[in-house]
């Protein structure tokens, strides 16, 4: 949930900072065993092929720290961006293995 909640955190600072938006939204679904967290401006964009490679050589370290999170617990990151044309975000993660995670770490309290 913490690694959800920063990730978002930094996709909107990334919109207040760079894509000059005049509105940004945020939706969540949860749908065939994955949460779908979306994040999408209306802002300038910029060239998505920069975060395409397997490592995101060349995108922001925000956006190459998210994708390796997520990895780590089996989800990944999609942008979806061209300049001029804003920036759609999502985050995907299987709720098995979070839910599980989180079962674990409450019986260790």
């Amino acid at each position: 949930r913490l690694l959800l909640f920063r990730s978002v955190q930094e996709l909107l600072l990334n919109v207040v900072k760079h894509a000059k938006a005049t509105e940004a939204t945020v939706q969540v679904r949860r749908r065939s065993g994955q949460l779908r967290i979306k994040v999408e401006d209306n802002g300038v964009g910029f060239d998505a092929s920069a975060v395409a490679g397997p490592w995101g050589e060349g995108a922001g370290f925000g956006l190459f720290s998210i994708r390796e999170r997520l990895n780590n617990l089996g989800g990944q990151l999609q942008v979806r961006a061209k300049p001029g044309r804003g920036t759609v975000v999502t985050l995907v993660v299987p709720l098995e293995g979070t839910d599980r995670q989180a079962k674990g770490k409450q019986n260790d309290h």
